[in-house]
This record gives structure tokens, sequence and C-alpha cells, in this order.
């Protein structure tokens, strides 16, 4: 893999959504997920500094899925960067994974049956 010296460009949020899994933690609180999508543009820098960030892919267009859990409806801890994909339909498929994922774990974990 070769690293090579990168500028970023983020642009608009693609998608935006929550997911209210139907479920409640010990407090009574709604459990959840949110997802966004954002467009982001990197193009090689001929002539970097001599601190730099690196880009391990190609150049070009790529799709950033990001997500976050959710309690009553607001974004809890960190968010969490999944990958970046080269179009919207890879990264739509990855936040579908990953809601069915943390649906799954957070039901397990408070017992309940989630009702979507």
């Amino acid at each position: 893999m070769v690293y090579k010296a990168a500028t970023i460009q983020y642009f608009e949020i693609e998608v935006s959504e929550h997911t209210d899994f139907g479920v409640n933690d010990g407090k009574g609180r709604s459990i959840g997920y949110r997802v966004e999508i954002q467009r982001m543009v990197v193009e090689e820098l001929l002539d970097p500094p001599s601190i730099l960030s690196v880009w391990p892919r190609e150049f070009g267009e790529w799709h950033v899925l990001r997500f976050h859990l959710t309690v009553d409806g607001c974004d809890f801890g960190a968010s969490h960067v999944s990958h970046c994909f080269q179009t919207l339909e890879e990264a739509k498929n990855a936040a579908d994974k990953a809601v069915a994922k943390a649906r799954d774990k957070y039901t397990k974990r408070y017992g309940q049956t989630a009702t979507i």
C-alpha cells in the first residue's frame, strides 16, 4: 500500500437518518442509531509540507459513513467513522448493515424485541 500526500475537501451531507430501535436502556431512555454519509473529494498534494495528511487509496470522490449511538434521539458519545466508499450505494448498503448489527446488539443487551 502506498500512502501519498493528500488534500481532503468535505461537501454536503448526502444522507442523515435516525432509527429508533424500539428498545429502552435501564433508565428508560430510547436507544437508536444515526447514520450520516458525506461526500468528500481527495486530491494529491504535489508539494506537501513536512507535516501532512496521507491517503492510502485512489484519489477522487468518496462517500464517508459515520454513525452515532443515540439516546432519546440525541447523539450519545463519540461518532465513529466506518469507512470510505467509492459509491453512494455502497455507503448506503454498509449503513444498513451497521444499523441492523447495532439493533441486534442493543436488543440483546436490554432483552427487548425491537419493533421498527
